[in-house]
């Protein structure tokens, strides 16, 4: 965002530029508008496809039914062996009395319960690490706000060097009001929604998941989509381009005789990744505990009842247990 946002400041106010240097900043606004977009694109695809999809069975009338029917078996009891529910006598639909296998039971809670076993501590690492990825994005940004705010609004002098990129770096001073309001409108507020969109449905994509192997692809995933800026811009930018916008950087005016306060000495040397560690976890519990606790509670329920059965249980059965012919798990406890 930075490279962004220096570049817009340089072509707004910067007079005097060589014909090159303008077009490496065009670049560069270029490269991060088409990362911030690939990003958008992406995450409205993830949430309108792989997630709604995965939602489907956890909200509303749909998930409503499953915990009325999880909670009906609940109060059953349970035997020790396979099919761990012993058969009972109920209605049908014309209130004849019929005779419920177990084996039916336990195919009724298979259906409800495979794969929504709970990890939550796992599941609150996941959310801390998503959020301590994409957390400190939003906070930049917004600390760009405050550069903008701060950063003195006169016009810039010309350029004194006819090859500005080429240098080292640029320490910008003063940007003028049209292009402070450019960089707040093309480069500052898309990353912000962007990103806020990203951290919102990469929680919801990490709730929806109770598998261990599929949590942790997941997390990575969504760290791979937010971070594809840095290697679309070290991947297309020059060296001079990358070099000069690297070490540039904002010049603040400082009150004479100022000091930085005890607790900005504080957050700046100990206290800040105390906070932010604090702040970032408890987002992701409280999140989870709130939002997802109807889904919580229920995978909690299939994890007790799993646990009851013991490690016979189809919890523990291969996952090829629906193959036919196939000599493991439910079918083949029933066969012995």
């Amino acid at each position: 965002m930075d490279a962004a946002f220096i570049a817009v400041a340089r072509l707004g106010s910067g007079k005097g530029m060589a014909k090159d240097d303008v077009l490496g900043y065009v670049v560069a606004l270029f490269l991060h508008i088409f990362a911030t977009a690939t990003i958008f694109i992406v995450t409205i695809t993830m949430r309108a496809s792989v997630l709604q999809k995965s939602r489907a069975g956890h909200v509303g009338a749909a998930f409503a039914a499953r915990t009325a029917s999880l909670t009906g078996l609940m109060s059953k009891p349970l035997i020790a062996t396979a099919p761990y529910f012993q058969d009972e006598t109920v209605k049908n639909a014309l209130g004849v009395p019929t005779i419920q296998s177990g084996a039916a039971t336990f195919a009724a809670f298979e259906g409800l319960c495979i794969g929504e076993e709970t990890h939550e501590l796992l599941h609150y690492l996941m959310f801390f690490l998503w959020i301590s990825f994409i957390g400190p994005k939003i906070i930049e940004a917004f600390f760009r706000v405050q550069v903008l705010v701060q950063i003195p609004s006169t016009a810039a002098p010309d350029a004194g060097d006819p090859s500005e990129i080429t240098k080292k770096g640029i320490a910008l001073t003063n940007i003028d009001c049209v292009s402070k309001l450019l960089i707040l409108v093309v480069v500052v507020l898309p990353h912000i929604l962007t990103n806020v969109l990203a951290a919102w449905v990469g929680l919801q994509f990490l709730s929806m998941e109770a598998s261990i192997a599929t949590l942790l692809m997941k997390a990575l995933i969504m760290k791979t989509v937010t971070a594809i800026e840095a290697p679309v811009f070290k991947n297309f930018a020059t060296s001079n381009l990358r070099g000069c916008l690297k070490t540039s950087t904002f010049v603040l005016p400082v009150k004479d005789g100022s000091t930085d306060s005890k607790m900005s000495l504080y957050y700046n040397t100990w206290l800040g990744p105390i906070v932010k560690f604090l702040v970032f976890f408890l987002i992701g519990v409280i999140y989870y505990k709130t939002q997802w606790a109807n889904l919580l509670s229920y995978r909690q329920i299939c994890s007790a009842m799993f646990a009851k059965m013991g490690q016979d249980s189809v919890k523990m059965a291969c996952i090829a247990r629906g193959i036919p012919g196939n000599t493991c798990g439910f079918s083949h406890a029933f066969s012995q």
